[in-house]
């Protein structure tokens, strides 16, 4: 996709589609969409950013084009009363971050990117935004900011974890979704906080307190909830451990990483669908992959879609996994 290891690669996961980025023009845009299952995929339209609309102090002296990085907010979701995938693209044009221009793309529509105003958020251009419930969420200063995807409109909600207001520099903080619960995660080195969202978006609740008991130097990044109740973290964006929430014992479970090397590596919590680009209307390609040595029960589902059309039908319950 591009080699800019100081910047993310990935925008986020829905509903078996990844959105990633794709660098152009000193613009880290999240137009790359995939369903790595399938092995389809798609490039929406690049953000193209004229220099008369911008501050002077965006334009690359070196390069001659607009300096993008790091100016634009993101996020990747479904409408579950529509059937719609949309992602929001929002991207800022003045030096303070006082007003971010806000775009919609449907996946599948035939509009390509449609403005849909303004908003006066300056909205966090490290992370994407945080999908569930039909809405895209960001953390705004010591607030949250909740994207309605089928209304299409931002607002601060109305309350927020009482740590996000305590919040010191040094401590690492960030949304992700936990089972179904929106929770924002609070990490200061010896000790992670992780309150969950209720249903309708008004209160918050402390629903892990965990103390790892040691001097840390690297952060843990929550990625996903099991159905056993145990966390799935990202240490020093190098190694995956898992936290048991019911004995708190805390062990690797990665072993291509080491923890005494920095690998730089992203991860997000993923479920494989059969979800088509092109059956929404997508201009749609499906990429190749390099042969491996060792095969999986899905490399019978790959080889068996190989052989037939986008958007025909396959008969999956041949590929059902067999139980060890």
């Amino acid at each position: 996709m591009h080699n800019e290891p100081l910047h993310n690669h990935l925008v986020g996961s829905c509903n078996g589609l990844v959105c990633a980025f794709q660098k152009h023009h000193l613009i880290l845009d999240p137009i790359y969409i995939c369903n790595p299952l399938t092995r389809e995929y798609v490039h929406l339209p690049q953000l193209v950013v004229k220099e008369e609309d911008v501050d002077p102090d965006l334009i690359d002296v070196v390069e001659g084009e607009v300096d993008m990085y790091g100016r634009l907010a993101y996020g990747i979701g479904y409408v579950s009363s529509t059937n719609e995938y949309k992602v929001v693209r929002i991207h800022y044009l003045d030096d303070a971050y006082v007003e971010g221009n806000v775009e919609v793309y449907t996946l599948g529509s035939g509009y390509g990117w449609r403005a849909i105003g303004r908003i006066s958020y300056g909205l966090s251009t490290l992370n994407g935004g945080t999908y569930a419930n039909d809405a895209i969420y960001w953390i705004f200063y010591n607030e949250v900011v909740v994207c309605d995807l089928a209304k299409e409109e931002f607002r601060l909600l109305s309350s927020v974890p009482p740590c996000l207001q305590n919040r010191q520099d040094e401590d690492r903080c960030g949304l992700v979704v936990l089972g179904r619960h929106v929770c924002f995660y609070m990490d200061n080195k010896s000790r992670m906080e992780i309150w969950s969202l209720t249903k309708n978006n008004d209160s918050w609740f402390l629903e892990f307190d965990i103390d790892y008991k040691d001097s840390r130097q690297r952060r843990f990044q929550p990625i996903l909830l099991t159905k056993k109740r145990e966390i799935i973290f990202l240490y020093a964006r190098s190694a995956l451990y898992c936290y048991d929430t019911k004995t708190t014992v805390l062990k690797i479970i990665s072993n291509e990483a080491s923890t005494d090397y920095f690998e730089d590596v992203e991860a997000i919590a993923h479920v494989n669908t059969f979800v088509s680009l092109e059956a929404m209307g997508e201009n749609s390609k499906r990429y190749t992959v390099r042969p491996r040595w060792v095969r999986t029960p899905w490399d019978d589902v790959i080889d068996e879609l190989d052989r037939v059309a986008l958007g025909e039908e396959v008969d999956t319950t041949r590929f059902r996994l067999r139980e060890a």
